[in-house]
């Protein structure tokens, strides 16, 4: 998978620590992980983050969204 170079917007709700990236459900039902700057995630949940499909992943866990930081 190439990087991503436009953001996306992904919903869905935090399932738990993973193995090092926090594991993420998305409403389609697929799990992945999170790297970045997510906030504080709590389990269950939902959430709509921001951010881009990483093309090769440090996470040992599905695939890796890397959240951009919230803009005010």
């Amino acid at each position: 998978m190439s990087p991503q170079t436009s953001t996306e917007i992904i919903t869905g709700a935090y399932v738990g620590p993973g193995a090092p990236c926090p594991q993420f459900r998305l409403t389609n039902g697929e799990t992945i992980s999170l790297s970045g700057a997510y906030p504080k995630l709590v389990i269950g949940q939902p959430i709509t983050l921001s951010g881009l499909w990483v093309g090769r992943s440090k996470c040992m866990q599905g695939r890796e969204f890397n959240v951009e930081p919230a803009r005010d």
